[in-house]
């Protein structure tokens, strides 16, 4: 996290506006899942993972992976000594910004619909229009970051930078698919009995 600080006292407006974008999106998650761990106090989805010594140690490897993947963009850009093209941060910040909303409003409204309707599954706000609004909004998140750094590396650092958002998209499908985590199998005995979550499923 003190790199992320050192990040905003850098002469490079893009390692500023970079380690800035990190920080915000870090301490928006990380407050939203402190404050919905106190409130639910449990994860279904994540029970028999950690109910092993063995799960537990895979949680943590793959939390750590995640992390060091995701932040590829922003660490290789960190190193970078140039500037890079306006184009590319001002595009980046923009693609970063509509991430973080769609990611924002998306958890927002599933938490909102969740208390309201705790028997139900959410196909409200921008989960009428994706099954994963969330996921989809860090991807932009992490592919604007991407593009804001990109073009000050080195052409061979560029494929190992694109790894962030290309690996995050595999990561999300397995989860969406029910391959990485048991959501889909969770979501399926409990609201599977509901005709409208078949049509939710097959048409959104």
């Amino acid at each position: 996290f003190m790199l992320l600080i050192n990040g905003l006292n850098s002469s490079l407006l893009r390692v500023q506006i970079s380690s800035l974008a990190v920080i915000i999106w870090s301490t928006k998650l990380a407050a939203f899942l402190f404050y919905r761990a106190l409130k639910v106090k449990e994860d279904a989805r994540l029970e028999s993972t950690l109910s092993t010594k063995s799960g537990v140690v895979f949680f943590w490897l793959i939390s750590f992976f995640w992390g060091a993947i995701s932040s590829l963009p922003h660490s290789l850009g960190v190193a970078s000594s140039l500037e890079g093209d306006n184009i590319g941060l001002y595009s980046g910040t923009i693609i970063y910004t509509v991430g973080l909303l769609m990611e924002s409003i998306a958890d927002y409204q599933k938490w909102s619909w969740k208390q309201s309707n705790p028997s139900k599954f959410c196909s409200g706000g921008l989960w009428g229009i994706s099954q994963h609004p969330n996921f989809a909004g860090n991807i932009l998140i992490w592919t604007g970051i991407a593009i804001m750094n990109v073009p000050s590396l080195s052409w061979q650092l560029v494929p190992v930078a694109c790894l962030s958002p290309l690996i995050l998209w595999n990561f999300f499908l397995g989860q969406a698919q029910g391959s990485i985590t048991s959501g889909v199998e969770l979501a399926t005995k409990k609201y599977g009995d509901d005709p409208g979550y078949s049509d939710y499923i097959e048409n959104v």
